[in-house]
């Protein structure tokens, strides 16, 4: 996640090509931490719903943005999900807040964080399949009719991976078809899956840093999942009343040159400092309505495939 220590040196000495890497991200949190600063506290605005885009650039929401509403960069305060996670929550008790998310870096978080956290995802499969983006807008409607005087704090993966869409659905296709590259970011794959492989990949991403496609080709993904979770994140706006402001973790990079020793890097990771990684979209849409918020009692952390979860659910109306 971008903490150095004895294993990283270990790693390094293994990997020779990774020790450039893993100083420059070293010098680049000396040098930038500073000039970047602790970040923007976004619990001291005034919203009722907070809509979290993981992994979205400020400089790709900017350009492709079509909720109403007003626009200004802001600075994260992370890189990685955890990061902002834990300068942002950590050590805080929002009791009048309920949190659905389908990000498990939650988990690192304490339980009696939020009022309620519920997840699209369980402790048995956390994987892609499980953090979809309908799945985190389903949920988030179905618990604000349960608790509908909470503010709400909606974290979507994308334009994160896991990467949906017909763009991404195509690229693993012909990975797979063209070059026996398997990349397991919505399933998990069995032996079948297997045969003839001559690599894995988690995610696209990884697909982009070892050169089996284009950085092109990822940026028609990510702006094409920036897309689909806009229009499920606008279900959400459209069934909870109040204000909404919308905002991201962190940012992402695909292959841009990284300060002061300009590799190029891929991904996100903790204590790096780039304006793809730290400069974030804070949108606010206005309502001419606003809810009464209350405090309550921490529930705890349940998960949209939990059966004690559905079964509630279920008993007050919200599944057939």
């Amino acid at each position: 996640m971008g903490t150095y220590n004895l294993g990283s040196v270990y790693t390094a000495i293994r990997n020779p090509k990774k020790a450039g890497r893993y100083l420059n991200r070293f010098l680049n949190a000396k040098l930038l931490k500073q000039k970047y600063g602790t970040g923007f506290d976004l619990l001291a605005e005034d919203w009722d719903n907070l809509i979290i885009l993981d992994g979205c650039r400020y400089d790709i929401f900017d350009q492709y943005n079509t909720f109403e509403g007003t626009t200004r960069p802001v600075i994260s305060k992370g890189a990685h999900s955890f990061e902002f996670m834990k300068n942002t929550f950590d050590g805080k008790q929002l009791h009048d807040t309920a949190y659905v998310t389908a990000n498990p870096w939650s988990e690192e978080l304490p339980d009696d964080t939020f009022f309620l956290t519920r997840r699209t995802y369980t402790d048995h499969n956390k994987g892609g399949e499980a953090r979809l983006p309908e799945d985190v807008a389903d949920l988030t409607i179905k618990t604000f009719e349960e608790y509908p005087n909470k503010r709400y704090i909606v974290h979507f993966m994308q334009p994160n991976n896991p990467y949906v869409g017909s763009k991404a659905e195509q690229l693993r296709a012909d990975l797979l078809a063209n070059q026996n590259v398997l990349c397991t970011e919505l399933h998990t794959p069995g032996e079948s899956d297997r045969s003839n492989v001559v690599d894995e990949v988690p995610n696209l991403r990884r697909a982009l840093k070892k050169g089996y496609i284009t950085q092109e080709q990822m940026f028609e993904v990510y702006i094409e999942n920036l897309g689909i979770v806009t229009d499920h994140a606008k279900r959400v706006i459209n069934e909870l009343d109040g204000k909404t402001a919308i905002t991201a973790d962190h940012g992402d990079m695909f292959g841009e040159r990284l300060a002061p020793l300009y590799i190029r890097e891929y991904s996100h990771w903790e204590n790096v400092y780039s304006k793809q990684l730290r400069t974030v979209p804070w949108h606010v849409q206005e309502s001419e309505t606003r809810r009464e918020i209350e405090t309550g009692r921490p529930q705890g952390k349940e998960s949209m495939g939990d059966s004690d979860v559905e079964e509630h659910l279920k008993s007050m109306g919200y599944l057939q």
